[in-house]
């Protein structure tokens, strides 16, 4: 949420921590806590450019790949930090104890999970573990600065097509692609 003065702040509630497991299980805890940490990493990398771009699909960019884009990187780096911590990568939606009535909530029919689905995550880390596997950080770092080089819908199955758009825009440019 914003605060006072424009800075960006994470509220975290003990009891819905509790309810969803979390605060009981350290690791959990620490994964959560460094993936919303990444949001705030994300926000002043860009300047606020992903998030300020004013009607994203008159831009050509697909509002919900900007959220795979964040979600999927913030997802992607806690499951690094966590997986040096511990050995493996954490996945709070599967470790810890959930309460009775957080289970209940879940089991409901009709009860649509708020927020991103847990595939934008995922796909989102995948794509991020692809383009840095043939990459580096380097080039997807720039679609923080550039939300013209935010991937489509598309491009997160497949890195490799968004790495050669980057590469042409870049050289169109006049930039060097690394």
């Amino acid at each position: 949420m914003e605060a006072d003065g424009g800075a960006y702040e994470t509220l975290m509630a003990p009891k819905a921590l509790r309810h969803a497991g979390v605060l009981a299980h350290e690791p959990s805890l620490l994964q959560v806590v460094a993936h919303e940490l990444v949001h705030h990493l994300q926000f002043a990398a860009a300047d606020g450019t992903l998030w300020t771009t004013l009607f994203p699909h008159l831009r050509g960019i697909d509002p919900r790949s900007v959220t795979t884009f964040r979600e999927g990187h913030a997802a992607w780096t806690d499951r690094h930090i966590t997986g040096r911590l511990f050995g493996a990568p954490v996945d709070h939606r599967r470790d810890g104890s959930k309460s009775w009535r957080y289970r209940l909530h879940n089991g409901l029919p009709g009860i649509r999970r708020l927020g991103p689905s847990l595939e934008a995550y995922d796909r989102g880390a995948r794509f991020f573990a692809d383009v840095t596997a043939a990459t580096g950080t380097d080039v997807v770092n720039r679609v923080w600065k550039d939300a013209t080089l935010q991937p489509a819908a598309g491009e997160f199955a497949d890195a490799d097509a968004w790495i050669g758009r980057v590469a042409d825009v870049e050289r169109k440019r006049g930039l060097d692609h690394a």
